[in-house]
């Protein structure tokens, strides 16, 4: 489990949903092994949510046989990305640093993301299944 999501980190959504924070060093710009290491992929993507704010997620994505990562791509609708696009396996949210680098969100992204995060919590995954419309005979 990783550190409690509060200040300036990075945050991991696994698959399973179950949030853990990292952190990038500050200093000098940390080698994508980080990212790769973070979310357990070979080839990463990168997906422009905001301003200042990356999601990196496995770019071979679905092809890896990894399960739909709901949370990772409901935050990214959330942030304007096409209903269409889905994401698999972990996801790494994180900041943009100089020259294009790999940061900590800031304590207000931090703050904007647990939003968006407790959002979909309530409406997107604690809502029970709909009834089956196939009534049984």
């Amino acid at each position: 489990m990783g550190k409690p999501i509060i200040g300036s980190i990075a945050i991991v959504i696994p698959a399973d949903g179950n949030l853990a924070a990292v952190d990038i060093p500050a200093g000098a710009s940390p080698s994508l092994a980080l990212v790769h290491e973070a979310i357990g992929c070979d080839a990463l993507a990168v997906v422009h949510l905001a301003e200042g704010l990356d999601m990196w997620v496995d770019a071979e994505e679905a092809s890896t046989g990894k399960p739909c990562n709901l949370v990772a791509t409901l935050l990214a609708h959330r942030y304007g990305r096409p209903t269409s696009e889905r994401y698999y396996g972990a996801a790494l949210l994180a900041g943009v640093g100089p020259d294009d680098g790999v940061v900590n969100l800031s304590p207000e992204q931090t703050r904007e993301v647990r939003r968006h995060l407790r959002t979909i919590a309530r409406y997107h995954l604690i809502v029970p299944e709909p009834p089956s419309l196939v009534t049984p005979v």
